[in-house]
C-alpha cells in the first residue's frame, strides 16, 4: 500500500510505502481532548477551539520505530452518542485503540469501560489499548487529579498522563501503542 498525501488542498504526492501500515482508534467521551491529541501528535500543533468531530477524522503520521518505518492510521472517533450507530464501522482493521479521559471531569473515566467493551465487540480482544488521561495542565492541585492507574492495572493496559496543550507524554503514548501493536503483529506471525 503506498500512502497519498494532500498538501494544502491542491498537490498531491505519493509517498514510498512503509514497511508497516498500523491503524489506530481514539475513543472517549465527548471534550475530553482527542482531536487536540491528535493534531499535537501528527502536526505538533494545538488550538484551544473545541473541534466537534463529525463521524471520524483520519491522520495518517509516518513514524520510525527502531527500525522499522510505520504508516500509522489514526481514526479519532467522534464521542457523542448520536454517532453510536456508524462507530462500528470505523473499527474495522484497527490494530489497536487509545481511550481518552479528562483528568478534570471524574465522569469521563468510568465511560472508559463502555469506550473499551465496544471496541473489543467489534475487533479483536487481544488488541492492544493505552489509557491517557489529558488536559494534566489544567490542574495545578495535582490531589483533585483523576487518575485512570486502576483502570489501566484492572485492564492490563498501559496509563499516560497526557496534555495536548503542552505536548506532555503524547508522543510517547503513540509510540508505545504502535509498539504493541507491532510486537503482537510479530507474534502472530511467529505462531
Amino acid at each position: 500500500m503506498y500512502i497519498i498525501e494532500i498538501v494544502q488542498n491542491t498537490e498531491v504526492k505519493i509517498l514510498s510505502k512503509p514497511q508497516i501500515v498500523v491503524k489506530v482508534v481514539v475513543l472517549g467521551d465527548p471534550q475530553v481532548g482527542k482531536t487536540a491529541l491528535v493534531d499535537r501528535f501528527s502536526t505538533g500543533s494545538f488550538e484551544n477551539d473545541y473541534k466537534l468531530t463529525l463521524g471520524v477524522n483520519i491522520t495518517i503520521r509516518r513514524i520510525t520505530i527502531g527500525d522499522t518505518e510505520i504508516a500509522f492510521q489514526i481514526h479519532d472517533i467522534a464521542g457523542h452518542a448520536f454517532f453510536s450507530e456508524v462507530r462500528p464501522n470505523f473499527y474495522i482493521g484497527s490494530g489497536g485503540a487509545i481511550l481518552v479521559y479528562d483528568v478534570t471531569r471524574p465522569e469521563t473515566l468510568p465511560a472508559l469501560t463502555e469506550w473499551k467493551d465496544e471496541f473489543y465487540k467489534n475487533c479483536d480482544k487481544d488488541n492492544p489499548i493505552v489509557i491517557l488521561g489529558n488536559k494534566t495542565d489544567l490542574l495545578e492541585d495535582r490531589s483533585k487529579l483523576v487518575s485512570g492507574e486502576d483502570f489501566a492495572q484492572k485492564t492490563d493496559t498501559v496509563h499516560f498522563g497526557t496534555s495536548a496543550k503542552d505536548g506532555s507524554n503524547v508522543q510517547t503514548a503513540f509510540e508505545t501503542i504502535a509498539r504493541k501493536i507491532i510486537r503482537d503483529e510479530a507474534e502472530y506471525k511467529n505462531q
